[in-house]
């Protein structure tokens, strides 16, 4: 599918939604993925199922690693922030704000 296709078809399901990326990241993240799964068949669904995983920062630090659905397409990791998605996951918004290094192994469930 077109990158401008997939822009087209993320922004339209942000407006649906009837509020900001960071909102639906925050709270409707599993819903706006099924969605976009919905429309863009091809696409896989990817969620971090467990808040209580910690992983152990750059620093030594613990970090909680945050509940996320996010979808991929292609070779490239999408969610209600990252329109123009990343090649690696750890670099989605919602794992940025935790503090997650951008290089990282996260457990994930691969829905569809």
């Amino acid at each position: 599918m077109r990158k401008e296709d997939v822009n087209a078809i993320f922004l339209k399901t942000i407006q649906e939604f009837g509020q900001t990326p960071q909102q639906i990241n925050r709270g409707d993240c599993d819903r706006f993925a099924w969605r976009i799964h919905e429309l863009i068949p091809n696409s896989k669904v990817y969620e971090t199922p467990l808040e209580h995983d910690v992983i152990v920062g750059e620093k030594g630090e613990e970090i909680v690693v945050p509940t996320h659905f996010f979808v991929k397409i292609d070779n490239r990791y999408y969610d209600a922030e990252t329109i123009e998605g990343v090649k690696n996951y750890c670099e989605l918004p919602p794992f940025k704000r935790s503090g997650i290094p951008s290089k990282c192994t996260l457990y994930l469930v691969e829905w569809i």
